[in-house]
């Protein structure tokens, strides 16, 4: 059997990833947590300098229609602080340091990988289940 997953995991291996983490959150304050996490990931500028990645994030919330006064304040007051750092605890227990990760019967494969790669480790996870 195979199962899939997503989890609202900061990018717990970035400058400013408590930062990004925060806007998110406060976003989904708005119902908009979902198209400024992928903005995120396609928005380079956001992990730069800590002034530069807070434009970036502002700019962000404009493009995604996010109550960019709303936000801030959210986001100066920390409000999703908590949260934030119990997902960062569950992915360090659970051997989680950056993004992409995947759990292949119990083991933990990191980063972006070939078709080859792939198709090697779940061969051999397929033959161990024989």
């Amino acid at each position: 059997m195979l199962y899939w997953g997503v989890t609202k995991i900061c990018r717990v291996s970035s400058r400013h990833g408590g930062l990004a983490a925060l806007a998110a959150a406060c976003a989904g304050e708005q119902g908009k947590y979902w198209p400024v996490h992928k903005a995120l990931f396609r928005e380079p500028g956001w992990d730069g300098e800590a002034v530069a990645a807070r434009t970036a994030i502002d700019k962000i919330f404009a493009v995604s229609d996010v109550d960019t006064a709303a936000a801030a304040v959210c986001m100066a007051e920390e409000r999703h602080r908590d949260l934030i750092d119990a997902d960062v605890a569950e992915a360090h227990a659970l051997r989680v340091f950056g993004t992409p990760v995947y759990f292949i019967n119990g083991k933990v494969l990191s980063g972006a990988h070939s078709y080859e790669t792939w198709a090697d480790i779940l061969e051999q996870e397929l033959r161990t289940m024989e």
